[in-house]
C-alpha cells in the first residue's frame, strides 16, 4: 500500500494495520523525518515513536483523524512533503531533578531498571505528550534511556514549550 492508494477512498488504517505494511510506514516516515517530527531511521517500524510523530502531524495540521491514517492525514502528508516546512520543535525543561519511569508510578514502587534520573535545568526536544496519572507520558525526538524513547515524567517537576510559549506545565490543560 502507499500513500497515494488513500485518496479518494475512506479507507482507515489503525496504528495496528500500519505497523503490519512496512513500505508504508516507511513512506510515512521518511515524510516526517523530513519534516523534522522524527529522527532516522526510516527503518519500516510502526512503534511508539512513529505514532507519536504522526499524532503530532495530525493535531498540528488538525486532521481530525487522530488514532487512525485516513484521507485527510493523507492529503496533509502529501501537501508536506511538497511544501518541505520543517515543525517547530517542543521543548521539555527540567524545573527540578526528577525521574524519568517506564510507568506513571510512585518511583517506590519501580525497579532500578525502569527508572533514570534527569537533573534539574535539562532541555529535551520532545515528539509528543499525553498526561497520565499526575504525570506526562513523553516521546523523546533525540533521547532513549535504557533503550525507550517513552517515558513518565511527574507533571509538577516540568514544562513543556512550544515556540518558546509555555504550552504545559502542572495547571495546563492543552496536549498532544
Amino acid at each position: 500500500m502507499e500513500l497515494q492508494d488513500f485518496l479518494r477512498t475512506d479507507l482507515k488504517y489503525d496504528v495496528k494495520t500500519l505497523a503490519d505494511d512496512e513500505n508504508l510506514t516507511r513512506e510515512i516516515q521518511a515524510i516526517l523525518v523530513d519534516l523534522n517530527m522524527l529522527n532516522p531511521p526510516v527503518d519500516g517500524i510502526f512503534g511508539p515513536l512513529t505514532t507519536a510523530a504522526l499524532h503530532r502531524f495530525q493535531v498540528d495540521q488538525k486532521s481530525g483523524e487522530a488514532g487512525y491514517l485516513g484521507e485527510k492525514t493523507t492529503k496533509k502528508l502529501l501537501e508536506a512533503k511538497e511544501a518541505n516546512i520543517p515543525a517547530a520543535p517542543i521543548i521539555l525543561k527540567t524545573k527540578k531533578d526528577t525521574i524519568l519511569k517506564s510507568r506513571p508510578l510512585q518511583s517506590s514502587q519501580l525497579t532500578e531498571s525502569e527508572k533514570h534520573y534527569i537533573p534539574a535545568n535539562q532541555e529535551f526536544q520532545i515528539l509528543a505528550y499525553v498526561p497520565v496519572r499526575n504525570h506526562f507520558r513523553i516521546a523523546f525526538k533525540n533521547n532513549k534511556h535504557n533503550g525507550s524513547g517513552v517515558w513518565y515524567i511527574h507533571e509538577k517537576h516540568i514544562e513543556i514549550f512550544e515556540n518558546n510559549q509555555l504550552v504545559a506545565s502542572q495547571a495546563s490543560t492543552r496536549y498532544y
